[in-house]
């Protein structure tokens, strides 16, 4: 195993531009690469988020899709009840598997490549679970099912 040596570099990491915080700059040095981790100050009218939204896609501090799938079922979820609430006012089934297709599935698709690969055994359980609950409830037509 490698040793790693932890040193502040010289003048706190600054190189000649200077901002309203300090920062605190350590190089790393194992082997064979250099890594220079960078800690800053807590600053005025900066404020560390766990979650950011980007283009709809909920990413959290772990880098993990869990913030998303639980937002994204939330919101298809209250979709699924104005579907239910169109089939007790009398939407042919035809049209409900259009209006489920354009509304839930669009939803869950969206950005799917990009999010889904950091989603976890439990997260794909989870909309799983949701897609059978969408089946029990006959929102989902044969042609959506797999």
């Amino acid at each position: 195993m490698a040793e790693t040596a932890v040193q502040p570099l010289k003048d706190g990491g600054h190189d000649g531009r200077r901002n309203n915080c300090d920062t605190d700059v350590l190089e790393i040095k194992k082997s064979r690469s250099v890594c220079t981790v960078i800690t800053l100050a807590p600053c005025d009218g900066i404020v560390r988020v766990t979650t950011l939204t980007m283009l709809g896609v909920v990413i959290n501090e772990q880098l993990t899709a869990a913030d998303h799938v639980s937002s994204l079922l939330k919101i298809c979820s209250r979709l699924v009840y104005a579907l239910r609430v169109l089939r007790n006012h009398g939407i042919p089934a035809a049209s409900m598997s259009d209006v489920f297709s354009a509304t839930v599935l669009a939803k869950l698709m969206y950005c799917a490549p990009a999010w889904a690969g950091f989603t976890s055994a439990a997260d794909r359980a989870r909309l799983d679970a949701f897609l059978r609950w969408c089946r029990r409830l006959d929102t989902v037509t044969k042609k959506h099912q797999r």
